[in-house]
């Protein structure tokens, strides 16, 4: 199935960690559901993630505000559209290179809780 314009942008990295530095896996599918990659198996109504992301896309130069609204609105579009509420917090600063990581804190919960 084809997400259109919600896919993660092209020669990227999207990768998930308990806490800020402990790593748990990877991904370069720029097609990765959240709500299906995080949410499927979870015994709690809320979670709590950190979500790093970097691309080596040649569109994609700096971590600025319009990059970091577009990859948030993607965040947001995908667990909504599953029926979870999240809130993003930034745990990286603003303009280092899109190579580097750029790391979220991410508070995943379902509806009404």
């Amino acid at each position: 199935m084809s997400r259109g314009p919600y896919v993660w942008p092209a020669y990227s990295t999207i990768s998930f960690y308990k806490r800020k530095t402990k790593p748990t896996w990877s991904t370069r599918d720029r097609g990765i559901d959240l709500a299906d990659a995080l949410m499927m198996h979870a015994t709690t109504n809320s979670r709590t993630v950190y979500f790093g992301l970097t691309t080596k896309n040649k569109q994609w130069k700096r971590w600025n505000l319009a990059v970091l609204k577009k990859i948030e609105g993607l965040v947001k579009y995908d667990l909504g559209f599953d029926g979870y509420q999240v809130t993003i917090t930034r745990v990286t600063k603003l303009g280092q290179k899109c190579s580097t990581e750029f790391i979220w804190k991410l508070r995943i919960r379902t509806r009404g809780f």
